[in-house]
């Protein structure tokens, strides 16, 4: 490694030694800062899902282990569970509440 090369190495360990930095890095390396254009006008439309809490403690990580779809629908509507019921074999529908539902009232991932 050149000098130059050295110096650099240091400033990248300074700086994912700040929380930040990790961050920013950590999401560079994973994906999630990205965001895909699908024509959503909301600002979550393109991103990775937000690692929601359900009230019973479940997170959407652990109900996207499955490999399914996922459709989650905070208000518990009857209409949107048998909307999902033609697809159960690809989507998991579940309804639960979230802390912070960040405007949304449902979401398909």
């Amino acid at each position: 490694p050149t000098q130059s090369t050295r110096a650099l190495e240091a400033i990248i360990r300074d700086l994912m030694e700040t929380r930040d930095g990790s961050t920013y890095f950590a999401e560079r390396v994973w994906g999630v800062s990205l965001r895909y254009d699908s024509g959503g006008s909301h600002p979550l439309a393109g991103r990775s899902v937000p690692d929601f809490k359900l009230a019973d403690g479940t997170k959407v990580g652990t109900l996207l282990r499955a490999g399914k779809g996922l459709f989650l629908d905070f208000d518990a509507l009857a209409s949107l569970e048998a909307l999902t019921s033609h697809w159960r074999e690809r989507v998991t529908y579940v309804a639960g509440d979230v802390r912070d539902r960040l405007g949304l009232s449902a979401v398909l991932v």
